[in-house]
């Protein structure tokens, strides 16, 4: 049928494209599907036994990128799935763990004794030494502080964390942003 259009996994009509509303953000779940069942429309789907995942945040991006590299989520993009993908001039000092389907981009450095787990640290990042990032992105060309501790969090490209912070539950460093060291904590002093 020529007047079909795939989005994704659903496919409209142009009649249902044409009322959906324009300049604003809509929501097909909220709005387009409970306004077609109001008009006896035809609404149908299908089961598909494959690997989904909403990306409509940043932290489920990440979720994304480690089900790609873990190979939960397989994609001929990741050859050798496993536990981290450290891409061309990654340089990991001996003493730090990578793990939980972790990414490294191109000529990122992560500093002694750090934890990344879990995370995506893109291009030209570096990470500290005694840092933990746990569920977090981190921007490209991003600067990590030592002992910082990064948790779910999303720092934003060519941001500075000074040393000793600790960024955690949702925290968002917008793109170039400089948070001097001993300036954020989540922890109890004890």
């Amino acid at each position: 049928m020529t007047d079909q259009i795939n989005a994704g996994c659903y496919v409209f009509t142009r009649s249902v494209i044409d009322q959906i509303p324009q300049g604003r953000p809509v929501s097909v779940e909220r709005e387009t599907f409970p306004d077609l069942l109001a008009q006896s429309r035809l609404v149908s789907g299908v089961v598909d036994q494959g690997y989904w995942l909403d990306l409509g945040t940043p932290l489920a991006f990440v979720q994304g990128s480690v089900d790609l590299v873990r190979g939960i989520a397989p994609s001929p993009a990741v050859l050798a799935p496993g536990d981290s993908l450290l891409l061309a001039g990654a340089t990991v000092d001996p003493t730090a763990v990578i793990s939980g389907g972790t990414t490294l981009g191109v000529n990122t450095r992560v500093g002694a004794d750090s934890l990344v787990h879990g995370s995506v640290v893109f291009d030209s990042a570096v990470i500290g030494d005694h840092c933990v990032i746990r569920n977090s992105t981190v921007g490209a060309g991003a600067v990590i502080g030592d002992h910082c501790v990064i948790d779910g969090s999303v720092i934003g490209d060519r941001s500075q964390i000074g040393a000793h912070n600790e960024l955690r539950e949702g925290v968002r460093v917008w793109v170039d942003s400089v948070i001097p060291e001993l300036s954020v904590r989540f922890s109890s002093d004890q």
